[in-house]
């Protein structure tokens, strides 16, 4: 989180952020709610209409079926920015993002 607030958020500029969580080897269990929780509530309160997209890479069959319910309760504006990506949906997020911007192990 300081990498991001040391080197963005320059003044006089527009930012979007777009994040990657990768949800390999988790369920509902041991997924980090609480982190996603906090980053979300800072961006949410702090730095408003900054999160460009959301993408959460390998997620667990319990977490896509979850996510059918979670998504009813938020704001259609913020859930068409949120994407559950199966490793054989990988394209859709260059579909909205430039390859240049993601890690090699996802593709880019």
């Amino acid at each position: 989180m300081l990498a991001i607030l040391e080197h963005s958020f320059v003044p006089g500029k527009v930012e979007n952020i777009i994040f990657i969580v990768d949800a390999a080897d988790r369920d509902l269990i041991d997924f980090p709610y609480h982190i996603f929780k906090t980053v979300i509530y800072i961006f949410d309160n702090f730095f408003p209409l900054t999160m460009e997209y959301m993408f959460v890479v390998n997620p667990s069959e319990q977490l896509l079926g979850s996510w059918k319910i979670i998504s009813t309760f938020m704001e259609k504006s913020t859930e068409q920015k949120v994407f559950l990506l199966e490793p054989f949906e990988m394209d859709k997020m260059f579909d909205l993002i430039s390859s240049k911007s993601v890690q090699n192990k996802y593709g880019g």
